[in-house]
């Protein structure tokens, strides 16, 4: 993940304007919960992280046809924790094997009453674990779907010297490539701009 100083408070809220207007079309009731021990800032990816949200937000947005949706937020010793409850139309066991494949969509009565590609979990699921966290579900139908998903919780300041060593130590392993043991993922269809960036 990218090392950036994040306002915590400003993700969540940002996450829920995104779908308040489709929220309100459907009578649904928005929630926040934030916990006071919810950090101001940290070290993380806030354009991930709201992906993220947004994406479980809009998920509980479109499959919830009365009642509410709430995001709740916390944190413990390690880790920030977000979780997003709705009351819709909740997913089988059988169906939550299927969950985080890409392009799977769990029903095909869903398929013809909902659109999407059924890539927006997948890819969240990709995302949190290139940032050390992780996701998990508890959902029953007719009832409605918990998403909670975790990331590694690292305060601004214990970390700024971690990271200038980590640096430090990834120049020193590989001295002729700033950015070796970096991960990033690049989206390029051209094979000579493939090769290229494969040896730089």
């Amino acid at each position: 993940a990218k090392a950036n100083f994040d306002d915590a408070l400003s993700d969540i809220e940002q996450a829920i304007e995104l779908v308040r207007d489709r929220a309100r079309a459907k009578r649904l009731e928005l929630k926040v919960d934030k916990a006071p021990n919810v950090p101001k800032t940290c070290i993380s990816d806030p354009l991930r992280i709201g992906q993220i949200l947004f994406n479980l937000l809009s998920n509980a947005v479109k499959f919830t046809e009365t009642g509410e949706i709430t995001l709740a937020a916390s944190r413990d010793d390690t880790h920030l924790l977000f979780r997003i409850t709705d009351t819709g139309i909740g997913i089988s066991s059988e169906q939550l094997s299927l969950l985080f494949n890409p392009f799977q969509q769990i029903d095909s009565s869903s398929t013809r009453r909902f659109d999407g590609t059924g890539l927006g979990l997948a890819i969240s699921k990709r995302l949190l674990e290139l940032m050390n966290g992780d996701i998990r579900v508890d959902s029953r139908p007719g009832v409605g779907s918990t998403f909670e998903f975790r990331l590694p919780y690292i305060h601004p300041d214990t970390e700024a010297g971690a990271t200038s060593t980590t640096a430090s130590n990834t120049r020193l392993t590989f001295p002729n490539k700033p950015l070796g043991g970096v991960s990033i993922l690049v989206a390029e269809d051209d094979p000579i701009s493939q090769m290229v960036l494969e040896h730089n």
